[in-house]
């Protein structure tokens, strides 16, 4: 699926269409990555108040933002935008405050910070979309990490055995070679 088409599924939801957005779709588009996996898109903004409304994509690794244009219309027509972009592993909280229909979501990070407004559907949306994938960056790392482990784990436990005469040379072997394979 590609982000435009991300965008106009969630139109239901945002009630902001993607007409006028060709520019943000495009470099949106064109930031994401072979090694990412496009998690959500949608366009945000737009509103009376909104002095840039664009395309809000979140990845596997990151959120990022392609404005409209800079100010006026007449940069988007001139190719000109913005954007802006958090890797995930460096947000520090994700608010939201729901008015009766409305809503603003703050996403903290290190290095950037999106403040988001809109209708409350699309904000807990993007919140949930952004805290899962979060939680699947965590939970990928910390699942490498342990089995890294436990395989050294494994190897150092062997090693004692055939230490201690336990195991004798061809076992020690033959061991180390089946935990080496079930690691690679």
């Amino acid at each position: 699926m590609t982000i435009a088409d991300f965008c106009r599924e969630n139109e239901k939801i945002s009630k902001v269409g993607i007409k006028g957005m060709a520019t943000p779709l495009k470099k949106a588009q064109d930031m994401l990555t072979d090694n990412e996996e496009l998690l959500f898109a949608a366009v945000v903004g737009g509103g009376l108040t909104d002095i840039n409304p664009g395309v809000l994509v979140i990845t596997s690794t990151r959120i990022y933002q392609c404005f409209q244009g800079l100010l006026t219309k007449t940069d988007s027509v001139m190719g000109i935008g913005a954007a802006k972009e958090l890797y995930l592993k460096d947000i520090t909280s994700v608010k939201i405050k729901s008015g009766l229909v409305g809503g603003k979501l703050e996403i903290l990070g290190i290095t950037e910070n999106f403040y988001l407004g809109g209708r409350n559907a699309i904000l807990n949306k993007i919140r949930d979309v952004v805290n899962s994938a979060r939680s699947n960056l965590q939970s990928g790392t910390s699942n490498e990490s342990n089995k890294s482990l436990n395989y050294l784990e494994e190897l150092e436990k062997l090693a004692e055995l055939k230490e201690k005469g336990i195991l004798s040379e061809e076992e020690f072997n033959s061991k180390k070679q089946e935990i080496l394979n079930n690691n690679k």
